[in-house]
């Protein structure tokens, strides 16, 4: 069953995973290889755009331990209501009721 949870936006960390477009191997000159780190981690604003968006609720104590620990569930923003001072509220769904397990998504 599903459950429905406002949070503050202060209380979050939204993190980005992903190194960028890639070129294939095959493409590149020989004897090159890809610059681009694929588990480059960015940190994100909590706004609009994580509206209607499915994150993944990391266990990881610090940001830099996400790509290593794994997550504890998913959970669904609905809704995203946030000032430009970065105050305001998230609405998401959660597979159990409660807070969430960490802050990173």
């Amino acid at each position: 069953m599903r459950h429905s949870q406002t949070t503050q936006a202060t209380e979050l960390n939204i993190c980005r995973i992903d190194g960028g477009r890639q070129s294939l191997p095959s493409v590149r000159p020989a004897g090159t290889v890809s610059l681009a780190n694929p588990l480059k981690i960015t940190a994100m604003k909590v706004g609009d755009e994580i509206s209607n968006c499915q994150l993944g609720v990391s266990r990881s104590q610090t940001i830099e331990e996400i790509p290593s620990v794994s997550i504890a569930s998913l959970v669904f923003i609905q809704r995203v209501d946030v000032r430009e001072d970065g105050e305001g509220t998230v609405t998401y769904m959660a597979p159990s009721s409660g807070c969430l397990p960490e802050r990173y998504l």
